[in-house]
């Protein structure tokens, strides 16, 4: 029977390359294997086993699974598995054939007919095990956490050195957090960390991320010792160590030293002073090369961060004074110093740093930006006045002017605001804001006028045009003209069904006012046919 399929399969070929040209099916040389999963790929070394009727076949099932053509894809497959039952890609066949299944959400399914059928058909083939990992992590993503476990402790005793087993203690490590199971959880990064071999790269990468997920653990628990046991396991040059030290520690001194045990935050500060000591051994006592004076004031950067995270403000602003005195003044430093400041009730202190820039237009904007925050808008606006005057960039005026519009804005004096506002040049963003400003004074035909000219001013900008038609919608509903107000959400939903905007709209006219409607469609109650 197979030889028979087989003959006709070569009479059909000369037919099947024409086809294939039609059907854009990638040749051998442009396979996108590239999009595949990597437990979706076919091994390089099985392909180059297969007839030139067989790599065809697998082409097609290939080309409809890319696009997403599930059912058609399976279809495929299976053909090929009837065809072709002894060709070294068949459980690789039935392995996508299972894959399917999965994206078409038939997940038992695939378990039953096609997973398991891969281990029972072909045990010894690479696709067994993937298909055995496969529906560990097809019952974890449906909700079945005790047969996932099963299956993925199956998978590690079977395949204890295979790259498929690390794959399971990282679901399992998952299903951990999901259980709340910190016990299971941290003996599962502990194997990873100290206990498997690193051959591959794959597994160096897992390997290391369980280390950093291990100190991590123990860093927020104080135990500074057993986190830097961990993360030597993957960083052997010192200055990598010191900086994985430094990075994963920032969060857990910054939670230690803000406890009220004392205990806590005496362990929060004594880990602070170890990473610093850490630090303060890489930094180059001699700078006067360009890429170590970098490298020094990076690291000068990092002591005063850590000093910040462990609340020792003193010592944060007396770093930095070593900091301007080894280095000099710079936008970047200065920038540096001043967001720590700011981002930490040193507000003045922060106002000091920005005066201190060298371009003036970066100095006031971020000035004119806290004034904004402290409500001090007349101050704010005084600083973008100026701005308007020194900064030459095209657009740069026309943008303070429009801040200077949000000042009056946010001091609630609107009338002004809509004067400075109208001095700007129109956007649709602008056109809608001011349609909103009207809006909220009453001036309703004012406030459609301006959502209209954003809408059609927009053009093919469909988010800014979406965001223009729903507020038409809403002003009419303040109006009271129900009519008019389902027509413009109806707009909302008809003319740009892709974007979020859409949604809304359609989420309104069912709540509000009780239509359905099909996105991109037509209405049920026939109001806007």
């Amino acid at each position: 029977m197979m030889r028979v399929l087989y003959q006709r399969s070569v009479r059909k070929l000369l037919v099947f390359g024409m086809v294939a040209l039609v059907l854009g099916v990638a040749s051998e040389s442009a396979m996108a294997r590239g999009r595949l999963g990597s437990l979706e790929q076919m091994p390089i070394e099985v392909r180059k086993k297969l007839r030139t009727v067989e790599k065809y076949q697998i082409d097609v099932a290939q080309k409809f699974y890319l696009k997403g053509e599930y059912k058609i894809a399976q279809t495929e497959y299976e053909k090929y598995i009837k065809l072709y039952e002894r060709s070294a890609a068949a459980p690789y066949a039935q392995l996508m054939w299972s894959n399917c299944l999965v994206n078409l959400r038939l997940g038992n399914t695939a378990i039953k007919d096609g997973f398991r059928s891969v281990i029972d058909y072909w045990p010894d083939s690479e696709e067994a095990k993937i298909a055995a990992y496969r529906i560990g992590e097809v019952y974890k993503n449906i909700g079945e956490l005790h047969s996932a476990k099963k299956a993925y402790s199956e998978v590690i005793e079977s395949h204890p050195k295979d790259l498929i087993s690390l794959r399971a203690k990282q679901d399992l490590i998952a299903i951990a957090k999901i259980e709340k199971d910190d016990e299971r959880r941290i003996e599962l990064y502990k194997n990873l960390t100290f206990d498997v071999k690193r051959d591959t790269k794959a597994k160096q990468a897992i390997c290391q991320s369980a280390s950093h997920s291990l100190a991590s653990h123990y860093l927020y628990g104080g135990a500074m010792g057993e986190a830097m046991k961990a993360l030597k396991t993957s960083h052997e040059n010192e200055s990598s160590l010191v900086y994985y030290v430094y990075s994963l520690s920032r969060s857990p001194i910054s939670h230690l030293t803000g406890q009220k045990d004392s205990k806590k935050r005496e362990a929060g500060i004594q880990m602070a002073d170890s990473v610093i000591g850490m630090i303060e051994k890489r930094i180059p006592t001699d700078i006067t090369d360009a890429s170590k004076k970098k490298l020094a004031r990076d690291w000068y950067f990092r002591v005063a961060d850590v000093h910040g995270r462990a609340r020792r403000a003193e010592e944060v602003f007396k770093t930095y004074e070593v900091i301007l005195k080894l280095f000099g003044k710079d936008d970047g430093i200065l920038g540096v110093m001043a967001r720590w400041c700011r981002n930490n009730s040193q507000r003045k202190k922060a106002r000091e740093y920005y005066a201190q820039y060298e371009n003036k237009v970066s100095s006031l904007a971020v000035l004119a930006e806290m004034d904004r925050e402290e409500r001090k808008y007349d101050d704010a606006i005084a600083r973008y006045q100026q701005l308007k005057k020194i900064d030459k960039r095209d657009g740069g005026p026309d943008g303070w002017q429009w801040e200077i519009g949000n000042c009056y804005y946010y001091k609630n004096e609107r009338e002004q605001a809509l004067k400075e506002y109208e001095a700007c040049t129109p956007t649709p963003g602008r056109l809608t804001h001011i349609g909103r400003v009207l809006r909220g004074l009453k001036r309703y035909r004012a406030a459609l006028q301006q959502f209209t000219f954003a809408r059609d001013h927009a053009n093919k900008t469909t988010g800014a045009s979406a965001t223009a038609q729903i507020e038409i919608g809403y002003t009419y509903e303040i109006m009271k003209n129900k009519a008019n107000a389902i027509r413009a959400f109806q707009q909302v939903c008809k003319k740009y069904p892709k974007t979020g905007t859409a949604s809304k709209a359609h989420a309104h006219l069912q709540s509000k006012y009780g239509i359905s409607i099909t996105l991109g469609g037509t209405t049920e109650d026939g109001l806007d046919k």
